[in-house]
């Protein structure tokens, strides 16, 4: 049963929903085969290998001694999977509560149980204003909650009733504006990154609803409009700031996800005004970070992303701020996630005794190093390299050219841009190591290739090698 929706959502279910589930299964059902094909899946959970659900092995399990039937099979995984589906959605629900409110709500009205409608409307407006957070599905929740009170007093007052629709449609605009100004920021981007035009039709929309003015200190309104501003006017470094100031203040207004990503727009206007040339951003780079981290936004389930470490510690040693970056690789080493932490904190503390000179000590803690995926084999090789380079550890240093293009090459696991890149950098500094490269003109040709080569790995290194061979 390759391919088996049932066995694809059976498997990332915790064990908690598993048992919660086999709850509401034996309440909702007496169904014998139903039930026995969850016992199958609760006895090879978590794997649910296929091998142990062909179709003829698990039929007879299902239906020991009848002659096999696809058919049948398929209703049997198909009803479980109805169920599942059922389970989740009540899940969800009781887990939000605000859409369990107002299905309880409805019920009530629709039984004139005022006082039970009173009493969950009471829940469900404390339950939307307790935690602070006033982003987009904050407005849309009290637009439904009011929507829903409307219709309640209109029934009860016949139509003489106390609650300005107005307030209502607020809400909604508020939500409506939220969200557009949400995706619009998307879309800007990535019309930067692809070179594509962003539409004036909805650019003009959103100038024409915000020059009224009315929602522009809704931090869900204003944030989202101030980084629209950064996209559209990059060169404006007014709007940046302005974000920036506006982050700071209002990081209680929104949940810690949504923080992310609007510090995420802040990051990326640093690293493209970075790459543009005006290394001055690098301070308002780690700013950013250090902001992040004091606020714990950055964490995602309690932990420190490995590329966020890495970011940190490269943004931190690019400043030449080498004492606060040891400080923080050796005092940040216990948020990474457990399973990628070794090799985080190997990883950086080499880069870190490479940016200060020490390339023995580099070499040492890379040897430490185990390839569990890519990312730790493409930038150890590649800084490998280079601390054999400064070593002039000729021999090594060949053999593991040799090597590394030859992974480059045969890995599947490697995308096409990694590949370039990487082989790139292999070639060139393949080319630094020729004597031909010795004299001045073949020296300044290369150079030229590698500033216009947009596709190479460690260009900034490599750029400083050819320098010292020019001098």
């Amino acid at each position: 049963m390759k391919d088996n929706k049932l066995l694809h959502v059976s498997k990332v279910l915790s064990q908690i929903e598993l048992r919660r589930f086999e709850k509401y299964l034996r309440y909702r059902t007496d169904n014998a085969v139903l039930l026995a094909l969850f016992e199958e899946i609760k006895a090879h959970y978590p794997t649910l290998d296929s091998d142990d659900f062909e179709r003829e092995k698990i039929w007879e399990r299902l239906f020991p001694g009848k002659p096999f039937n696809m058919p049948q099979l398929r209703y049997a995984f198909s009803d479980l999977t109805i169920l599942v589906e059922d389970f989740l959605v009540q899940q969800t629900a009781l887990e939000q509560q605000a859409p369990y409110y107002t299905t309880l709500k409805k019920w009530y009205r629709s039984k004139n149980l005022d006082k039970y409608y009173q009493q969950t409307q009471a829940s469900e407006l404390e339950l939307i204003e307790k935690n602070g957070v006033h982003d987009s599905h904050y407005f849309l929740s009290r637009f439904q909650f009011f929507e829903e009170q409307y219709q309640y007093l209109l029934e009860k007052r016949n139509r003489n009733n106390e609650l300005d629709l107005n307030d209502v449609l607020q809400d909604l605009d508020k939500y409506f504006l939220t969200t557009k100004l949400k995706h619009a920021c998307e879309i800007v981007n990535r019309a930067n990154i692809l070179k594509t035009p962003f539409p004036d039709a909805l650019k003009a929309d959103l100038l024409e609803y915000l020059s009224l003015k009315q929602y522009e200190n809704i931090p869900a309104v204003g944030n989202y409009y101030l980084i629209l501003e950064t996209l559209l006017e990059p060169d404006v470094t007014e709007h940046y700031n302005r974000l920036k100031e506006q982050l700071s203040l209002t990081s209680s207004e929104f949940s810690k996800e949504e923080m992310r990503d609007l510090y995420g727009y802040a990051q990326n206007y640093c690293i493209r005004k970075i790459n543009g040339g005006d290394l001055g951003y690098l301070n308002e780079l780690l700013d950013l970070y250090k902001a992040l981290l004091d606020s714990g936004v950055i964490f995602e389930n309690g932990y420190l992303s490995h590329s966020d470490f890495k970011n940190i510690v490269f943004v931190s040693l690019r400043l030449r701020e080498f004492q606060w970056c040891y400080d923080f690789i050796e005092q940040s080493k216990s948020l990474l996630n457990p399973a990628q932490r070794k090799n985080a904190y190997t990883y950086n503390l080499a880069y870190y005794y490479f940016f200060i000179g020490d390339f023995k000590k580099s070499l040492t803690l890379l040897n430490q190093i185990s390839f569990t995926d890519i990312f730790y084999f493409l930038d150890s090789r590649s800084l490998l390299l280079k601390n054999f380079y400064e070593l002039d550890e000729i021999d090594p240093l060949l053999s593991l050219i040799d090597s590394f293009r030859s992974n480059l090459k045969r890995n599947k696991e490697i995308s096409e841009y990694q590949r370039t890149i990487y082989l790139n950098l292999v070639k060139y500094v393949n080319q630094l190591l020729k004597k031909e490269y010795r004299n001045a003109t073949k020296i300044a040709a290369l150079q030229k290739e590698i500033e216009e080569n947009k596709q190479v790995a460690d260009k900034t290194w490599l750029l400083q090698k050819v320098a010292e061979l020019m001098s």
